[in-house]
């Protein structure tokens, strides 16, 4: 369940590339640049790999829907990160609304 996935066509939750906007690493790190190309950090580099706001979303998400379900044999866990993920997107999508409009 990485941060990148084909979704509907909005204009909003995709890259030009057509994969989709994951509002970037929500918990960066910096890691030693081998190359030295980044002097101005040390020598260190940013690492974005890890959790992507999208998946902080839907863990966040999946909490919510799981403890509101009722009757939660009646659902599978892949229709519950399927559900989370949709809602994660949607907010993605809003957020990039916002985003244009300032």
């Amino acid at each position: 369940m990485g941060g990148v996935g084909k979704i509907n066509n909005s204009k909003f939750n995709k890259n030009m590339n057509g994969t989709i906007r994951t509002g970037g690493s929500i918990f960066p790190t910096y890691k030693p640049d081998r190359d030295r190309k980044h002097e101005l950090t040390g020598g260190m580099r940013l690492d974005e790999s890890g959790m992507t706001l999208r998946d902080y979303i839907a863990t966040e998400s999946l909490k919510v829907l799981v403890s509101a379900t009722e009757n939660r044999d009646f659902y599978t866990p892949a229709s519950f990160a399927d559900k989370a993920y949709r809602l994660a997107d949607a907010m993605l999508v809003e957020r990039a609304k916002t985003e244009v409009a300032k």
